[in-house]
């Protein structure tokens, strides 16, 4: 059952469109963060089964690490190349505290999107098919970089299996999350 409402909020979400990043942050909060928070409540389920602790924050930091230092590189080459310097940072800003504040709704949007994809949907998944969890919720997660610079379409599936397996085997999207949205900071910095 909450896989099939999984896919209802992702179809409902896709069809609202983003007129700013506090409205982003908004929709995403609300669609991948409360709703899906409320369903689990629901059906008498608790969010830190689902990723929302701190369990494994040791091997989750150590997991973050390793990502940063192969993922700098990448983000460096990625930065250079006119594809994403043209479409990052995703809002414009006009001074730091601007774009700090853009960074803040960024982080709600990170996390929204990390609980829902591996947290709300793969460990649903998980009880259910085990590993696949991790290739399941990948699909859905990829297909929604369509419209980003192709590269990073490919890129996104590649990071959903990985940010998958970290939060898999920690039991917690904390690994994803820093994964995810401290990259983001930097890349959105190295395009400017």
């Amino acid at each position: 059952m909450l896989i099939l409402l999984s896919l209802v909020i992702i179809l409902i979400n896709r069809m609202i469109p983003v007129s700013s990043v506090s409205f982003w942050a908004l929709k995403l909060g609300f669609f991948y963060l409360f709703i899906p928070i409320l369903l689990l409540y629901s059906f008498k389920k608790k969010p830190k089964n689902y990723g929302l602790n701190f369990k494994n924050y040791k091997k989750s930091l150590l997991y973050f690490f390793l990502i940063l230092i192969i993922s700098l590189p990448i983000m460096i080459y990625g930065s250079n190349l006119e594809e994403f310097k043209s479409y990052y940072p995703l809002f414009y800003s006009d001074s730091i505290f601007s774009f700090a504040k853009n960074e803040i709704f960024i982080c709600v949007i990170m996390l929204s999107t990390e609980f829902f994809f591996r947290g709300f949907l793969m460990f649903e998944l998980r009880k259910k098919i085990g590993w696949y969890a991790i290739i399941v919720q990948t699909i859905p997660y990829g297909i929604l970089h369509i419209g980003k610079p192709p590269l990073e379409v490919y890129y996104s599936f590649v990071a959903g299996i990985v940010l998958g397996y970290m939060d898999y085997k920690t039991e917690s999207i904390l690994p994803s999350f820093l994964s995810h949205y401290i990259p983001s900071i930097i890349f959105d910095i190295l395009c400017l």
